[in-house]
C-alpha cells in the first residue's frame, strides 16, 4: 500500500507518524513536562497571555506612545556602568528597523550579565513602555526577544505574535515553535461545554484564534468568547450548588435542628470553657473581641455569630459569608505586656457538625 497523506497504514488499520510528525510530537512530549503538563494534548489550553502585530510595529518618528509597544531593530552599542558597591546599569543602543531610521536606548539595572546578552549586531524584538529622557527615547527592563532568520522566520515576525507565559530554561521562541507546529499538526478534540451562539466563536475557535491570530480584533473577539463562557460557568455552578442547599434544606430540616438544638442547650448550662463561649456569643450585641478578653486565660475560644443558630434552627439558609469562625488565642509575654494574634477561617457545614459533635 502506497502512502497516504505522508502517513504508512499499520497492520490495525490506524495511520503511522513520519518521521518529521514524531520529532514533532517528541518535542510537544518534552516542553509539556518543562511546563508541568500531563502531556502534550494539553498544550492547546496553553493559552498566550498577549499579542504583538509585528506586521508593522513602532517607531521613533511617531513620537512617544502612551503605552507599551513592540518594534525590531538592531544592536549598534553595549555598556556595562558600574557605580559603588554592587549597583550597576546596562545601556543598550538599538538601531530601529525602517527606512527613516532612528535610535532608542534600553536600560536594565544591576544586571551585569545583560551586556553580554546584546553583542554588536544582534537583532532583537522589543516590547516594552518608553520614557523620553534628553531627546532619547528609554525602554526600562522590556521584554526582548532574538529575531533569527531562516526557515521558521514566518512564525516570529511579519505576523500577529503570540507571547506565552514562560518557565525557568525555555525560551519564548521555542515555545511558539513548537506549539505552532504541534497544534497545527495534532490539534486536538475538544468538548464543548455550551453549546455555541451566533457570532460567538466555540471555545476550539476560540483556542485556535489566540494560537493562530490573523488580527487583533480577531484576538479580542476570542477572548471575549472566552470570558462569556466562564461568565456562564460560574453562573451555572451557582445555580446547581443553591438547588442543592434548598434541597437538603427541604426534605432534611430536623436533622439539622436535631444536631444544633442539643449543642445549645448544653452550651448555655455552662459545662466547659468552650461551651460557655459559644453561649456567650449568642447573647446579642457581644462581639468576638469581648469574648477574647474574657477568655484570655484560654489556648481557644470558639465562637460564632449570634445570627446564625437561631436561623439554623428555625431551618432558614443562612446568610453572610461568616457562618462560623475559629478564633485562636495565643498570649505571648513582652517586655512592654502581651499581645494577641486571632487568626480567624470560615468553616464550611461540615466542620460545623465534627465541632458540635466535638462538644
Amino acid at each position: 500500500m502506497g502512502r497516504v497523506h505522508g502517513r504508512t497504514p499499520v497492520a490495525d488499520g490506524r495511520l503511522a507518524l513520519s518521521p518529521e510528525q514524531n520529532r514533532i510530537r517528541k518535542a510537544a512530549e518534552s516542553l509539556a513536562e518543562r511546563l508541568g503538563l500531563s502531556g502534550p494534548e494539553q498544550l492547546a489550553g496553553y493559552l498566550p497571555r498577549r499579542h504583538e502585530d509585528r506586521q508593522g510595529g513602532w517607531h521613533p518618528s511617531q513620537g512617544l506612545p502612551e503605552g507599551p509597544v513592540n518594534f525590531q531593530g538592531t544592536v549598534t552599542r553595549s555598556k556595562l556602568n558600574r557605580w559603588r558597591g554592587r549597583r550597576c546599569m546596562v545601556e543598550v543602543d538599538v538601531e530601529v528597523a525602517g527606512n527613516m531610521g532612528g535610535l532608542v536606548r534600553l536600560v536594565f539595572y544591576n544586571l551585569p550579565f545583560m551586556a553580554r546578552a546584546f553583542p554588536e549586531g544582534k537583532r532583537v524584538a522589543v516590547f516594552g513602555r518608553a520614557e523620553e529622557k534628553k531627546g532619547v527615547f528609554v525602554f526600562a527592563h522590556p521584554e526582548t526577544e532574538t529575531v533569527e532568520e531562516g526557515k521558521e522566520e514566518g512564525i516570529h515576525l511579519d505576523r500577529v505574535v503570540p507571547v506565552y507565559p514562560l518557565t525557568e530554561g525555555v525560551s519564548q521562541r521555542r515555545v511558539r515553535s513548537v506549539l505552532y507546529h504541534y497544534l497545527k499538526e495534532f490539534w486536538p478534540t475538544l468538548e464543548e461545554v455550551f453549546p455555541g451562539l451566533a457570532g460567538i466563536p466555540t471555545r476550539s475557535q476560540a483556542w485556535k484564534t489566540l494560537h493562530f491570530p490573523g488580527s487583533l480584533r480577531e484576538v479580542e473577539i476570542a477572548r471575549r468568547s472566552l470570558a462569556h463562557e466562564e461568565l456562564l460557568g460560574m453562573q451555572f455552578t451557582l445555580r446547581v450548588r443553591r438547588a442543592a442547599r434548598e434541597a437538603i434544606r427541604v426534605e432534611r430540616p430536623g436533622k439539622t435542628r436535631d444536631l444544633v438544638e442539643p449543642w445549645v442547650s448544653t452550651s448555655r448550662s455552662g459545662r466547659s470553657p468552650l461551651a460557655r463561649n459559644a453561649a456567650l456569643c449568642l447573647t446579642p450585641n457581644l462581639c468576638c473581641s469581648s469574648i477574647t478578653q474574657r477568655e484570655r486565660r484560654d489556648n481557644r475560644v470558639f465562637s460564632a455569630k449570634s445570627a446564625w443558630v437561631p436561623t439554623v434552627i428555625r431551618g432558614n439558609r443562612p446568610t453572610g459569608p461568616g457562618l462560623l469562625s475559629e478564633v485562636h488565642v495565643t498570649t505571648s509575654s513582652t517586655p512592654r505586656g502581651s499581645s494577641l494574634r486571632n487568626e480567624a477561617a470560615c468553616c464550611s457545614t461540615k466542620r460545623v457538625v465534627g465541632a458540635i459533635s466535638a462538644t
